[in-house]
């Protein structure tokens, strides 16, 4: 019976040793993948398998209280083992997020940066385009008053003195509407005289 208790052991420790053998492989990667967390997971029941099966031996009278310690004191080991690798998973799976939280707040800052040159630029066009602004007023704004300059200026006497002269005299004005009415008078005469003419002719040849 001891012999089968013993067979059965080995049995189990062949089964953990290969699943060990596949967790230390798995170990040689620098970040522990969640197949390795599977695997200790894994070799962990099947110890705990272990320990429940040599309990159930020796309730059965199978092996002895001696070889019953002697297998829970190895498979105690072995849980805290997979205890030591699961607290190492766990910090490289911490170091792992804290690398990505730096490269994430690294790829935040570049992209803020690239963000906050852009608005510079911005900046820099909106001031040019003040001043720009602020120079179309004061053109404008010089053209306005120069306007009303000139409109409210007052009128010189030489001004007024040349605008008399370009004003035609009354005087003047009546002598060139009575020569264009003795004008069209000659004209009416002597369209008359053509016309008597040219009744005297018809009167002779009658005549004749």
């Amino acid at each position: 019976m001891e012999s089968i208790v013993l067979a059965a052991g080995s049995t189990l420790g062949a089964f953990t040793a290969l699943v060990m053998s596949k967790v230390s492989k798995s170990n040689t990667k620098p970040f522990i993948n969640d197949q390795s967390i599977h695997h200790i997971d894994l070799h962990r029941r099947v110890v705990t398998e272990a320990m429940n099966r040599v309990y159930d031996y020796e309730r059965q009278e199978k092996i002895t209280g001696i070889e019953r310690e002697k297998l829970i004191t190895k498979y105690k080991q072995e849980l805290n083992t997979l205890d030591n690798r699961t607290n190492t998973t766990t910090l490289h799976d911490l170091s792992e997020l804290n690398a990505f939280k730096d490269r994430l707040v690294a790829v935040v800052d570049q992209r803020m940066a690239q963000i906050n040159s852009k608005l510079d630029d911005v900046a820099v066009v909106d001031q040019r385009m003040a001043q720009i602004n602020s120079k179309l007023d004061d053109i404008t704004s010089k053209i306005t008053n120069n306007t009303n300059t000139v409109h409210n200026k007052p009128i010189t006497r030489t001004e007024r003195k040349e605008e008399k002269r370009n004003t035609p005299n009354p005087v003047e004005f009546d002598e060139i509407v009575e020569s264009a009415d003795s004008e069209s008078d000659t004209s009416l005469d002597n369209i008359r005289e053509q016309i008597m003419q040219t009744l005297s002719s018809l009167e002779q040849a009658e005549v004749e």
